[in-house]
């Protein structure tokens, strides 16, 4: 294994890319891994605080609409948003997939295309069983099962098209911000919801109604999740345009 340190000396910013080599038993099995680090910090500080904005208007939403299902639920309310919490998960986990599906089937190498692969059938799985109740209540469940069926397979023949990276990937991956957001968004969607299903939690009167507080639990969860979830998604894209944008900084000082 090599590595090499390359760097870009600029009027504004300096940026630092370290390139490992990795050696192989073949010449096309080479693999290039880049972990870049721009020496700017002004440009860095409004960056990250522009996502930060960006993230807690999102969280802000989210929990505006969890409130105001709340005060429906409870009585206090006048209009219910239930159906826009609904919906609301839908697009999330829409823009997750499509985000998703852009960088698995990006042409570059080294652009984690197995890891996107993943969170690709991750998000088009969660989106299906988001939409369970308008497969039952529509039409029957053949065209969900078809439907899942070509989730996983599309899932599992990127994964064997991607099998020699898939390995190298998440031992860079699992080291990321991306990956902790992935695996407490799953504890929110699928796991924290089942400790709430018991009979204390099924149904609950309030105001002479009964009101189911698992379901309500779940929901919330679920859009909390789903929102972390698109959180991830978005900081591996940014990290694979930031890299993106190393290999041309050095690629055009190459060529002149």
């Amino acid at each position: 294994m090599r590595v090499i340190t390359k760097i870009s000396v600029g009027k504004h910013k300096t940026t630092i890319v370290k390139e490992i080599v990795g050696t192989n038993r073949t010449e096309e099995e080479k693999r290039f891994i880049y972990t870049d680090r721009e020496v700017n910090v002004k440009k860095s500080i409004l960056h990250n605080a522009e996502k930060i904005f960006l993230y807690t208007l999102l969280l802000l939403l989210v929990v505006h609409l969890i409130r105001q299902d709340a005060l429906q639920a409870f009585g206090v309310g006048t209009l219910s948003s239930y159906s826009i919490i609904d919906e609301t998960q839908t697009v999330l986990l829409i823009v997750s997939s499509i985000i998703s599906l852009k960088y698995s089937l990006s042409g570059r190498s080294d652009g984690f295309q197995s890891i996107f692969n993943i969170l690709f059938g991750i998000s088009c799985y969660l989106l299906l069983l988001e939409q369970g109740v308008w497969f039952r209540e529509k039409t029957d469940y053949l065209l969900y099962y078809c439907i899942g069926i070509g989730i996983v397979s599309f899932t599992a023949i990127r994964c064997y098209k991607h099998r020699k990276s898939l390995w190298r990937d998440f031992k860079i991956y699992y080291k990321t911000q991306s990956y902790a957001l992935v695996c407490f968004a799953l504890i929110l969607i699928l796991l924290l919801p089942g400790l709430f299903s018991d009979d204390v939690f099924m149904q609950v009167q309030v105001n002479d109604v009964c009101i189911s507080l698992s379901e309500k639990i779940t929901l919330y969860m679920q859009l909390l999740g789903n929102v972390f979830l698109l959180f991830a998604i978005v900081e591996m894209a940014l990290k694979v345009k930031k890299r993106s944008m190393a290999d041309e900084i050095f690629n055009s000082h190459i060529s002149e």
